[in-house]
């Protein structure tokens, strides 16, 4: 992430920010990387994915260790978190000409 203190041409990756504030928040509602939606974010038991693409998803947890994985279709992806412990995890979404990443937050 490279945020620009000059009040010009701010850039962010999936974050929300004011200039006057020179602050950042996390833009918590469904994350649309390109063609890549994670939605509801944050979540508790459950998201959806949905790729323009089939695919396979890889989670992981911050520290890198492996959460789940399994293939995807283009549309019908509901992920069961129950039993996942409330954080952050990386979401990674591998097709055969693209991979997308984002985060996905367990309340």
């Amino acid at each position: 992430m490279r945020i620009n203190t000059d009040n010009s041409n701010w850039a962010h990756d999936t974050c929300s920010s004011t200039p006057s504030a020179r602050t950042w928040t996390p833009n918590y509602s469904p994350i649309s990387n390109a063609q890549l939606v994670v939605a509801p974010n944050p979540g508790n038991d459950w998201f959806d994915i949905r790729n323009a693409d089939e695919g396979q998803i890889l989670v992981t947890d911050l520290y890198g260790r492996q959460i789940f994985e399994a293939n995807l279709a283009k549309v019908g992806n509901r992920i069961n978190t129950k039993q996942w412990i409330p954080g952050t995890y990386v979401i990674r979404v591998s097709t055969a000409t693209d991979q997308r990443t984002t985060l996905w937050v367990k309340k």
